[in-house]
């Protein structure tokens, strides 16, 4: 299964996102990328989203060129571990290997492990995987 890679194009009210949205996803299928089309408001299907973006297409983006300076921001969303890899980065993290005791208490550990996956786990699960 592919992993996903959201692309979002933000801008205030007639700032050019949809025209530049519509050029992305073009090349992007045109160079042979599987890209999936999320309506909104304004443009609630991919059909209806494309009629309205050819029109006109070649002068509206000219408007942007001279109109905008465009900035590219790469941001990563946090990391979502599976729950028994959590738990060993955090044993391998903050537990002390000479004597065994964890650096952490377990609700920090519950924390930590909702934080990295996504889910609560209860401090009482937490027991099952204390290091011997």
């Amino acid at each position: 299964m592919k992993q996903e890679l959201t692309i979002t194009v933000s801008g205030q009210f007639g700032s050019g996102k949809s025209r530049l949205t519509f050029l992305l996803k073009e090349f992007l299928r045109k160079e042979g990328f599987e890209v999936n089309f999320e309506g909104n408001t304004d443009h609630p299907t991919e059909a209806e989203f494309d009629r309205t973006m050819v029109r006109n297409i070649v002068n509206t983006v000219d408007n942007i060129k001279e109109t905008r300076v465009i900035t590219l921001k790469e941001e990563q969303l946090p990391r979502v571990l599976p729950v028994d890899k959590a738990i060993k980065y955090i044993q391998e993290s903050y537990c002390d290997e000479h004597i065994g005791y964890p650096y952490m208490l377990l609700g920090d550990v519950a924390e930590v492990l909702r934080i990295t996956t996504g889910k609560g786990v209860a401090v009482s699960e937490l027991a099952i995987y204390g290091k011997e």
